[in-house]
């Protein structure tokens, strides 16, 4: 999916759509609504895993500099395997502001270096290496093996997962990860 797929409801208005317009659209299958205030032109992509990217396309969208998707949203757009669906977005930022959650977003604070990013199409992710420890810091035991498994089995070398470990020593779950 591309974000040209993707259009705000500010955009429709301008283009003269009205509300009513809006939800035509929406039953005759033309618009798919993303999120509050973004749509997707055409139906969901099929597949739980896909309708998390639609998602985390939509909210990178509304998110300001130095937002970086990352946790299980960054294990979707790395394409690892997860045991569940993420319910929300998650977010991290390296400073400013308060950490939230929302039906939506899931906001942490938490320093991160450039080196611990890579883009994904024009979204800036966590790594591999910082997506498999942040998820093996949060989840189950099941759910940290399944990722790094399947990080490992896409080329990830163990010095550079070690490394991240030792990244996160001070953040809260890293003896699980």
């Amino acid at each position: 999916m591309t974000d040209a797929a993707l259009t705000h409801h500010r955009s429709l208005s301008a283009q003269g759509l009205t509300r009513a317009d809006v939800r035509a659209l929406e039953r005759a299958g033309e618009l798919t609504r993303i999120r509050r205030g973004v749509y997707q032109r055409g139906p969901f992509e099929a597949g739980d895993g896909a309708r998390h990217r639609q998602l985390v396309r939509a909210t990178w969208l509304e998110l300001g500099d130095g937002a970086t998707v990352s946790h299980a949203s960054a294990a979707v757009l790395h394409e690892l395997p997860l045991l569940g669906t993420p319910a929300r977005v998650c977010v991290t930022r390296p400073e400013g502001g308060h950490g939230r959650a929302d039906s939506v977003l899931h906001l942490r604070l938490c320093p991160i270096d450039a080196a611990e990013t890579v883009l994904i199409g024009d979204v800036l992710v966590t790594s591999l290496a910082r997506t498999v420890v942040d998820v093996a810091r949060e989840s189950s035991l099941d759910q940290g093996v399944v990722v790094a498994d399947a990080a490992l089995r896409l080329g990830l070398h163990p010095a550079e997962l070690a490394d991240a470990v030792t990244r996160a020593k001070r953040r809260p779950g890293v003896t699980r990860a």
